[in-house]
């Protein structure tokens, strides 16, 4: 199972009571940029954008209702160059024995390719309206066409007919 863990894709991170990382995965490493030696015995607030926004999480686990736990909690994580990555937790509460909070456990996912994928499949149904909106009027000016087209055969001379068909055409 350790190994299971260790290797997940997802962002695993434990801290204790104070914060401090006890637990950091492959997962983390790889989406975080930091090396297990850089991450462990540091703050957590080192992958947070803010201290407001570890703090959310925190409070969110406390008041949930459900035992200390959340689940697909958005928040942000800070990555080593900087970067905001859009995550999607769900952790837990630990407890001691005696009840006492004694730390917590994440696992986070980045929702960066999610977010990407909803943005293209609105773009999708935006371009789909747009041609809806754009080819009804321009099948009723293409069927009045074809109609004028018949109706001007029958009352013009050969030469006359042509050059009324290029301008039809060109319509």
């Amino acid at each position: 199972i350790q190994r299971l863990v260790e290797s997940s894709p997802d962002m695993i991170v434990a801290v204790d009571s104070d914060g401090t990382i006890v637990y950091y995965n492959d997962g983390a490493r790889t989406n975080l940029h930091y090396s297990g030696q850089e991450m462990i015995g540091e703050k957590v607030l080192r992958i947070y954008p803010s201290i407001e926004e570890a703090r959310r999480v925190m409070t969110a686990m406390r008041e949930s209702g459900q035992g200390g736990r959340i689940s697909n909690f958005e928040t942000a994580f800070k990555n080593k160059d900087g970067e905001l990555i859009p995550v999607m937790i769900s952790g837990s509460l630990i407890n001691d024995d005696e009840g006492k909070e004694i730390g917590s456990i994440g696992f986070a996912r980045d929702i960066r390719r999610m977010r990407q994928r909803e943005q293209l499949a609105t773009a999708g149904e935006i371009a789909v309206s747009l041609a809806h909106e754009i080819n009804n009027p321009l099948e009723s000016i293409t069927n009045n066409l074809e109609l004028l087209a018949r109706a001007v055969e029958g009352h013009m001379k050969d030469a006359e007919l042509a050059t009324e068909n290029e301008h039809l055409d060109a319509i």
